[in-house]
């Protein structure tokens, strides 16, 4: 048993995650939900950020609590899909044994639209690319609030992003078609 006794947090801490969460609760679902096939995994990722948020409330920064929430989301999703990953190579480590052979489904051929052009060049990027592109797309964070979820300086974060959108750039081509770039380091 442990030396330490459970002392209760003050009512202004409960005052302050219920206002967190009333505030907040809908862009980490929605975050979760644009990232996550499923509404159910989104709900269990959005509930375990607001576990985190529980239990470091006297770390959110003032005025900056959601660009803090997003900086948690994204460890969380990073975790998700580590864990998703195991569960696959489990599953199909396993259907290979019991079936004999192992089965590798092919993608669905994207529409040739530019929002799929530029969909499934995001996807071929380093996951750290994707998630700031999508940090600034889809959850329209400024250069400030980036740094905030990333846990660096405004300068380093408008870097980050600015090599991210040349890769992107870079990845598409001129031709509109996407290129193979193995090479994903800045230049």
């Amino acid at each position: 048993m442990s030396d330490q006794v459970w002392t209760p947090r003050p009512v202004d801490s409960d005052r302050r995650f219920e206002h967190l969460f009333s505030l907040h609760k809908d862009a980490v679902f929605a975050y979760f939900r644009r990232r996550l096939a499923s509404p159910d995994d989104a709900l269990d990722a959005a509930a375990e950020v607001f576990t985190v948020v529980w239990r470091r409330l006297d770390g959110v920064p003032d005025g900056m609590e959601l660009p803090w929430i997003y900086g948690v989301c994204r460890r969380v999703l990073l975790n998700t899909r580590r864990s998703a990953r195991r569960r696959e190579n489990l599953a199909t480590k396993f259907s290979s044994m019991v079936a004999g052979h192992e089965e590798d489904p092919a993608r669905e051929a994207l529409a040739r639209s530019e929002l799929a052009l530029v969909l499934a060049a995001v996807d071929l990027m380093s996951s750290t690319d994707r998630e700031l592109l999508r940090l600034v797309a889809w959850e329209q964070l400024s250069p400030t609030e980036l740094a905030v979820a990333l846990g660096c300086s405004a300068h380093a974060a408008r870097q980050r992003l600015y090599r991210a959108r040349r890769r992107l750039e870079r990845r598409l081509g001129r031709s509109g078609q996407i290129e193979d770039e193995t090479d994903e380091s800045p230049r």
